[in-house]
């Protein structure tokens, strides 16, 4: 498996009222050898129920690194990290947590209050302006299909990632997530203040973008 571009999000560098990344790297990615006495007995078994060694890879990955991130905030070994059953409910030592993966990436963002993070690649498949159309407020379906359709893409994967951030911060639902508007749209990095929750959407290397939502 290829190296992943590992991405770690935290509140504790906050500046400038902006959510910061606290660190990304490309590394070599976790695998089960490693894991295996660290990640946990449900972990493993969600890891192995992906058809795909790819898939199933890159789910081992991401529950390792969400591990090390936690493990750094709240000063325990990654094993001993227990995680309660919704990502809306703190873990022990009082943060809270929310992980993506997508083809190549991982990403994690841990907080005081709730949090969400989404990363994507940059341009994602499938037809966005049709996409907009369906699950976009009008406003935003009307900016998206007057773009060229190379640039149609990257604000469509810019606003679908901010959305899905904004879901899992604010507790609502994909499909109200989705039909608010985020405004116009700009030149990463940006925030936006949308449903109470504070939204930075920004590239953490080429070819991805990342959103994390602050509740």
């Amino acid at each position: 498996m290829s190296p992943l571009l590992y991405v770690a999000v935290s509140d504790r560098a906050d500046h400038a009222g902006a959510v910061p990344v606290e660190s990304w790297h490309v590394a070599t990615t976790w695998g089960p050898a490693r894991c295996g006495d660290t990640l946990s007995q449900a972990e493993l078994a969600r890891c192995q129920s992906v058809t795909s060694p790819a898939a199933s890879a890159l789910h081992v990955s991401a529950y390792a690194f969400r591990r090390e991130v936690l493990a750094r905030r709240a000063g325990a070994p990654p094993a001993a990290i227990a995680f309660p059953q919704t990502y809306r409910t703190p873990l022990a030592c009082g943060a809270f947590a929310s992980l993506s993966h997508t083809h190549g990436a991982v990403a994690v963002a841990c907080a005081a209050r709730a949090v969400g993070i989404d990363i994507e690649t940059a341009a994602r498949g499938g037809d966005p302006v049709r996409l907009a159309a369906r699950y976009f407020a009008p406003d935003e379906y009307a900016a998206l299909a007057r773009l060229a359709p190379a640039e149609a893409a990257c604000a469509f994967s810019r606003r679908w990632t901010a959305k899905e951030a904004l879901m899992k911060a604010a507790g609502c639902t994909l499909r109200e997530a989705l039909a608010t508007s985020i405004g116009a749209d700009a030149p990463l990095p940006f925030t936006r203040t949308i449903l109470g929750a504070a939204i930075t959407v920004f590239a953490p290397a080429p070819g991805f973008v990342c959103a994390v939502a602050l509740a």
